[in-house]
């Protein structure tokens, strides 16, 4: 089958933090992976980066890899255009619902919202200063329960972030199942979070838009992931792809398990499959 789109997580699928130097100084994917995706956009291609990141923070790694077109972030509520660097698409929470959820995430997590150029945190915490480092984008602080913050702008943001684990994280998650059900995606990109965007959007909504703009059909489709917020993603894509160390629930979906992101899974897959 001839793949003519590959879709790809950043964080744990293709980018580990192991390439920093004074060229890449905020890391950098291999060097095999990226060849590998060059060689693929050589052959007439397409690359998507489908991140729950906000765009500001994807923004360096993106051009460093000479992307070009489209990039998916903020776990498909927010697709971008890399010539311009401004939104083409966007799928927000309205005010209200954010607040609701925010009013029940707040008890027991740190939450983080965010709009296109920045993210927004009650006070400074632990998980801020640690998400910070590692997305090299600072926190705006609100000094109020973000729900308050939420009711008196009176805006729709692209996705919340909630800091959170153990029996509290399966205790939101339980209630987001119940309360928000239809609502918002609720999803996780690790063990200590959860994430909620409009359920109107996710990586795969936001792909197939791209897609059908392209005139691609999802059979010429390989999609790459490692969290629970790639899972529909993996799904949707011809060929879905999880490396070695993701989240179990995606072997269950996923056509093909390769090798770990730091042993460039995504790379070897891109070899024998578009390559050869």
């Amino acid at each position: 089958m001839e793949i003519k789109l590959i879709a790809s997580d950043f964080d744990g699928t293709i980018f580990t933090g192991d390439y920093v130097d004074s060229t890449h100084p905020y890391g950098a994917i291999s060097p095999r992976t990226q060849h590998a995706i060059d060689e693929f956009k050589s052959r007439g291609g397409k690359f998507v980066l489908c991140t729950g990141r906000m765009f500001k923070s994807i923004i360096p790694f993106a051009q460093d890899m000479k992307l070009d077109g489209e990039i998916v972030a903020q776990q498909g509520a927010g697709t971008y255009d890399m010539a311009t660097l401004q939104p083409v698409a966007r799928v927000m929470i309205p005010p209200d619902l954010l607040t609701e959820f925010l009013e029940i995430a707040e008890k027991d997590a740190w939450c983080q919202i965010y709009d296109d150029e920045r993210y927004y945190i009650e006070r400074k915490n632990c998980h801020s200063t640690k998400y910070a480092k590692y997305t090299h984008v600072n926190p705006t602080v609100v000094d109020m329960p973000l729900s308050e913050f939420v009711r008196r702008e009176n805006r729709p943001f692209y996705k919340v972030y909630a800091s959170i684990e153990g029996k509290a994280k399966d205790r939101l998650a339980a209630v987001c199942q119940e309360r928000f059900n239809g609502r918002l995606l609720v999803s996780s990109s690790q063990k200590s979070n959860i994430e909620a965007v409009s359920a109107l959007t996710s990586k795969s909504k936001a792909l197939d838009a791209i897609a059908k703009r392209y005139g691609i059909t999802r059979k010429h489709i390989l999609a790459f992931g490692d969290a629970l917020n790639d899972l529909d993603m993996i799904e949707y894509a011809g060929t879905g792809v999880a490396v070695a160390d993701a989240d179990p629930v995606l072997f269950e979906t996923a056509d093909i398990v390769t090798d770990k992101a730091c042993d460039d899974g995504v790379a070897r897959i891109i070899e024998e499959l578009c390559l050869k």
